[in-house]
């Protein structure tokens, strides 16, 4: 439920995509991001809240298809 700043990479970016902030590790660009995850806060939090149910709901979905097909 909190906002994210992670390195910017594709699979994480892709799995990740409401809530968070990608920067280059880098000085600059890491306070940059952490200065817009901090004025975005609110809405990131909201985004973030949105992702946990889509990824819980996901995963439940995954995982009773995984059961049915174990039987």
């Amino acid at each position: 439920g909190k906002p994210l700043v992670f390195a910017d990479h594709p699979e994480m970016a892709a799995y990740f995509y409401k809530g968070a902030v990608t920067t280059r590790i880098a000085e600059e660009p890491l306070a940059e991001a952490l200065n817009a995850a901090w004025r975005e806060r609110d809405r990131l939090t909201r985004e973030s809240a949105e992702l946990r149910l889509e990824l819980n709901r996901s995963w439940q979905h995954q995982f009773a298809v995984v059961r049915e097909l174990i039987g």
